[in-house]
Parts: structure tokens; C-alpha cells; sequence
């Protein structure tokens, strides 16, 4: 098939092929920190009964002398899996002073016995609104309502330091202090302070150096423990402040990165991440955090979850830190929810693979699908009892593979569809509309997170085929149809095709 990526992955304890298309999207399952050597013993079999990979995303400083983690690192590499870089410590600001060789030309703020704290650029123009604070050495309470979030970045106006204030849900109203870098144990004294928010996704960059001088000691590091030079590089998450893709990757690429977890530009913390046109390349540096999440998803929901991905073509990652203590049935059920899932993913064919070979698959050549662009009106993977991908209106019936209807308003919804590359475009389809009656097809094409150009109405009234051009930088659309004045008919819709014009 033209445009068709096929990828064997021959392992030597994974052992399977994955034929990754752009018709067709892809999950990687991610599992991040420093387990315990029998969780990731345990996980790893029951990936390896289904013959595909995970991905293990490792703070490398921590682990770097446990002889049992270097063993560890050497089976899961010769089973196949991947073992990515989630920073030295937990934390892009901070290594071990271990490394202090590598320094050169790092800008370094401080460094004590034990850490080197990375120097960062700060843009005071974006701040939120002042409030002020009773502390006693490292824990304040807000004198009134500071705003919504569990980590606080602020400044102190007094000595014009920045420092996080970390909530938790049983004293939602008490903030333990740390320092800019993480570091628990700062005294400012017991004395009322005024602090001023700040917007840690716009008030900050990093400098270029210090990415690559922390990119440089997980390098070092994953080398002394066997491991192949890491090629994706995922944020850390807590009381951090969050890198974006821009801010990442010239630095990542100078270093051999392909692929990088880091937040969403948009408000949500979540970035569409499609399989087809990777024009915006910065799409391989925005893979994080999960569509998936096996600790709170049930099986049965992860299976909706994929099947619909799968339909809009989506790049999917499955995130988990493996946190059982409040799982229903503990490690063991956790377990079982995998194998499940596994299996009935290999039942369907739906592809298992690495983020890195979602990378490289998805994010390096300009794919084009090479049929329908909607979804198969006739697949239902989950077994929910309506078509993958597609969301009826309450009244609307999908049957194989016809569509129908016999109320006015929406019909159906096709929520963020990849695939949807800019060019010229087709819409056929079959129906017995009855005179007077209008059906209008809406299309908004959309590019990462805001729309890329106007709303196209296509009214399926009038003679078909219809023509459209969807605008550069489409990466998704949003499909909606309404009817009105059907007058009690029901209609039928049959064949329905969004295809590429030739």
C-alpha cells in the first residue's frame, strides 16, 4: 500500500511485527520512575506473553549504582522494551554533583555536597495577582483565596525568591515551602510575607546549554547501565516548572532525541497527537501524558478509549507510575488489567509499539491515509454497541453501516479526527432526504490546539459529490451533522466517504 510504514519488531524476548499505517493509529504504553525490580519484572512478562514492548521512563542518577537495576536494564533491553529519559533526579533543573566534570559551558546557579542546581531565565512580566501569607519556617496559610492549583509558583517579595507552595487535599489551605528547585527545607522564619503568583508556562526559559548539559549526564548515565543511548526525553511532573516543545527542541535534536513528552501549549495539559502530517514537527516533542491511565480506567473504558483513538487515528500513549494502593485488588488485579487489555488488543491487531517507533513512524515523513477519511461505520472493536470513533445523537441509529434519523438537530459527531491533512477533498454518500428537508455536513479543520481556518458547510441536499479544500496546517477536523425539516421521515445514509481528491 502506497505511503505505508510496516515496522517488524524482532526481539529477543518480544518477538511480533507491527504494521503501522496512517489509515490506522498506534498505542504506547509508558510506565514512569523507579519502580520496584519486581514491578517492572512482573510488567514486562505480562507484555512479553503478548510479544510487544513498554516503555520504562527512568530518573537514571538514582539508580545509577543498584547492581540489581543494572541487571534489571539489561533483560528489558534484550526483551525489547524501551527505557527512556526522565531527567537525572525528577527534576530538569537539578543533577548529581557527580557530574560536575561535565559542567562546561552549563550555567550553574548553586551547588552544594550533594546536587548542581541549573541556573534559568525569568521573565517577571507574567505574574498573577499578589496575597499574603502567615509562615512558619516552611509551611504558610494564605490570608485569603490565592486561586485554584496544588503547586504554587511564587515570589517572595520581600527577598524577590521564587518558591513552591505544595497543597494536599486533607489542608487544602496549608502550603509547605520549597525553594525553586524542589528542595524541602527552607526557614523564612514565622512572619507574615506578601507573594505574587507567577505563570510558570509563560514566565520562564531554560537556557539551551543546561538542556544539554542534563541531556548529556542521562547520556552518560544510561551508558554505565548498559542501556542504548536514550531517544525520548519526558517531563517530570509536580512541584516542576514544565518545558515546553519549543523550548526543547533544537537541544534534544542536537543530542539524538526523537521524541519528547513535555505539556500542552493549550490551557488542558493535553495535545492532540495524530499519525498523519507531522508539517508542524514540534508534534514528536508533545507526547505526554496520557489518553490512557490503567490505574483509574477500567479495562472496559481503556477498550472504548483505544478503539476510538484507534478510529481517529490517534498516537496514544497509556501512562501509569504503577500506583496500586487504591486499585481494587491490588498489584496482582493491576496485572491482570494489562493482560487483558493485551490481549484483546492483539485480537483486534491494534498496534503495541514504542513511543520511539511512533516517532519515527509517524513524525518524520508526511503520511497520507489512503482511504476514507471517516471513520468505519461498520467496526466496533469495544463491542458498545455503536462504531469506533463516531458519536451518534441520541435518536440516531448506526446499523451496518447505515446511518439514520428522523428528528431535526444533530445527527452525529466526529470529535478530533487525524488524518485530515490540507488539500482538496470529496464527500459522497447515498440518501432518501425527502424535499424540503436540509442536511448540512460541518467541518472545522483545526490545527494542534485552535482552528486553522473557517468552518466549511457542505449541504448534502443539493448534488453530490461535494467538493472542499481543507486550509495549511489541518492537522485534525471536528465533523458535525444536522438536519432540520425532515418532518417526521426517517433518512437513511449510506456510503458515506470523505476522500482525497486525485
Amino acid at each position: 500500500m502506497k505511503n505505508m510504514v510496516s515496522l517488524a519488531m524482532v526481539f529477543a524476548g518480544v518477538v511480533g511485527a507491527a504494521e503501522l499505517t496512517p489509515d490506522f493509529g498506534a498505542v504506547a504504553f509508558r510506565f514512569d520512575d523507579n519502580q520496584t525490580i519486581k514491578k517492572w519484572t512482573e510488567m514486562c512478562a505480562v507484555f512479553e506473553k503478548h510479544h510487544v514492548p513498554l516503555c520504562a521512563s527512568w530518573n537514571t542518577d538514582k539508580i545509577l549504582n543498584d547492581k540489581d537495576y543494572q541487571q534489571l536494564a539489561k533483560k528489558m533491553v534484550a526483551g525489547g522494551h524501551e527505557v527512556m529519559d526522565h531527567t537525572p533526579v525528577h527534576n530538569p533543573f537539578v543533577v548529581n554533583i557527580s557530574h560536575l566534570d561535565q559542567v562546561e559551558d552549563a550555567k550553574v546557579h548553586h551547588k552544594d555536597e550533594n546536587n548542581i542546581y541549573l541556573d534559568y531565565k525569568f521573565l517577571p512580566n507574567p505574574k498573577g495577582k499578589p496575597f499574603t501569607m502567615k509562615v512558619k519556617k516552611n509551611v504558610g496559610e494564605p490570608t485569603g483565596d490565592i486561586g485554584p492549583g496544588g503547586y504554587i509558583l511564587a515570589q517572595n517579595l520581600e527577598d524577590k525568591k521564587l518558591y513552591w507552595l505544595v497543597s494536599n487535599a486533607k489542608t487544602p489551605n496549608m502550603y509547605r515551602i520549597g525553594d525553586f528547585w524542589a528542595k524541602d527545607g527552607v526557614d523564612l522564619g514565622e512572619k507574615e510575607y506578601q507573594f505574587q503568583r507567577v505563570e510558570t508556562r509563560k514566565g520562564f526559559d531554560f537556557y539551551p546549554e543546561n538542556i544539554r548539559f542534563i541531556v548529556r549526564c542521562a547520556k552518560r548515565n544510561f551508558e554505565a547501565l548498559g542501556l542504548p543511548s536514550p531517544q525520548c526525553w519526558i517531563q517530570p511532573g509536580g512541584a516542576i516548572v514544565f518545558l515546553s516543545a519549543e523550548q526543547l527542541q533544537s537541544s534534544l535534536e542536537a543530542e539524538g532525541y526523537i521524541s519528547a513528552g513535555t505539556y500542552s501549549v493549550n490551557a488542558s495539559g493535553k495535545a492532540p497527537k495524530f499519525t498523519c502530517n507531522p508539517s508542524w514537527k514540534l508534534e514528536r516533542y508533545r507526547m505526554q501524558w496520557g489518553d490512557i491511565h490503567m490505574e483509574k480506567d477500567s479495562v472496559e473504558t481503556a477498550k472504548t478509549l483505544i478503539a476510538d483513538g484507534i478510529a481517529r487515528r490517534r498516537v496514544m500513549i497509556a501512562a501509569s507510575h504503577m500506583i496500586v494502593r487504591n486499585y481494587a485488588g491490588g498489584w496482582q488485579k493491576f496485572l491482570e488489567a494489562h493482560d487483558e487489555l493485551l490481549g484483546w488488543m492483539k485480537e483486534n491487531q491494534i498496534p503495541v509499539v514504542t513511543q520511539a517507533t511512533l516517532a519515527k513512524a509517524f513524525y518524520s515523513n508526511c503520511l497520507q491515509i489512503s482511504g476514507n477519511l471517516l471513520p468505519d461505520l461498520k467496526r466496533d472493536l469495544d463491542g458498545n454497541g455503536r462504531p469506533d470513533g463516531w458519536a451518534p445523537a441520541k435518536e440516531t441509529s448506526i446499523q451496518d453501516g447505515a446511518i439514520q434519523f428522523k428528528n431535526d438537530g444533530n445527527v452525529f459527531l466526529i470529535p478530533n479526527l487525524g488524518g485530515a491533512t490540507s488539500g482538496e477533498w470529496t464527500l459522497t454518500c447515498e440518501h432518501n432526504l425527502p424535499k424540503g428537508a436540509s442536511l448540512v455536513l460541518s467541518i472545522v479543520p483545526m490545527a494542534v490546539s485552535a482552528k486553522s481556518g473557517d468552518t466549511i458547510h457542505l449541504s448534502l441536499a443539493k448534488d453530490l459529490p461535494a467538493s472542499f479544500t481543507l486550509p495549511p496546517k489541518t492537522q485534525q477536523v471536528t465533523i458535525t451533522c444536522k438536519a432540520n425539516n425532515l418532518q417526521g421521515n426517517t433518512v437513511t445514509l449510506k456510503n458515506l466517504q470523505i476522500l482525497r481528491k486525485k
